[in-house]
């Protein structure tokens, strides 16, 4: 017969085995989750690129605080997408970077056609220079992007158009009835310089390029691209107005003659783009 309890001892745990198997579990469970979390993730990433593809015409139009304040929220999504899939969000981001080209396409398309029918009616007649103009010059001087609130490019334009009427208007004042906010020249790093109402403007939508590159860092590179085109737009068209005398045609400005005084002028106004150039480099 057998004999009852003995020596056999107690039957092995299988405590060990339990936890393997759970720690198996859970690796599998958080892989699992990952994959799930970033399907989710590129999913939402495609609907959001859709979006922004389907709005891009009205958002080449926005004014530079709404353009920021998108780009700044596709920025946002894209961070997020990026966390919590463990990788990057390339179709929010192609997009992104698509629509703030068209932006600075559009922004630099409006500014052109402005600024070429403002040198149109140019009379290269110098105006006075308001002190907002000076401390845009002295920020540029400093190497800086001028403070100003952010506007779009048809308000700057508008504005500065405004303003050199208004000094225009003031040639004809007498010395002392004018406003102490004026000048006769505008001064780059010591030297001054007589300037017309369109190079006021010129000046004036150089400074909103470099606003809107400063607050949208993926608008830096394409208008770092526009920026000289601009300039050089400017020069053509003096060039063609005074020395070419296209400003005595009936359709523009309808000068008598171009005197020395017209050629002294624009002259200057390019001056002062030329002053500028190296700190619009270095900025």
């Amino acid at each position: 017969s057998r004999k009852r309890g003995g020596g056999g001892g107690p039957p092995p745990a299988g405590g060990g085995g339990e936890e393997e198997g759970g720690e198996a579990y859970r690796a599998d469970l958080r892989e699992a989750s990952s994959e799930l979390c970033g399907g989710l993730c590129d999913i939402a990433a495609e609907r959001y690129a859709r979006y922004l593809r389907c709005r891009a015409e009205v958002h080449a139009r926005l004014p530079l605080a709404a353009f920021t304040s998108l780009c700044a929220l596709a920025d946002d999504f894209a961070a997020d997408v990026a966390h919590l899939s463990g990788r990057g969000c390339a179709a929010v981001s192609a997009e992104a970077a698509a629509q703030a080209k068209a932006f600075v396409d559009v922004l630099h398309a409006e500014a052109t056609k402005k600024l070429e029918a403002t040198v149109e009616q140019e009379a290269w007649g110098q105006v006075e220079v308001p002190a907002e103009y000076q401390r845009l010059v002295d920020s540029i001087a400093a190497n800086q992007v001028p403070e100003a609130p952010p506007a779009s490019a048809a308000d700057h334009l508008s504005a500065a158009a405004a303003v050199s009427a208004a000094v225009g208007s003031a040639e004809a004042e007498p010395e002392a009835e004018r406003q102490p906010s004026r000048a006769s020249d505008i001064v780059v790093s010591g030297a001054g310089y007589k300037v017309v109402g369109s190079g006021l403007i010129l000046l004036s939508t150089v400074v909103h390029y470099l606003q809107c590159g400063a607050a949208v860092p993926a608008v830096a590179p394409p208008i770092a691209h526009v920026l000289p085109v601009l300039l050089r737009g400017y020069h053509t068209h003096a060039y063609k107005q005074v020395l070419m005398a296209g400003a005595m045609l009936p359709t523009s400005a309808g000068l008598k003659s171009i005197s020395f005084k017209h050629l002294a002028l624009s002259s200057q106004s390019l001056g002062v783009l030329l002053a500028l150039l190296p700190h619009l480099k270095a900025i």
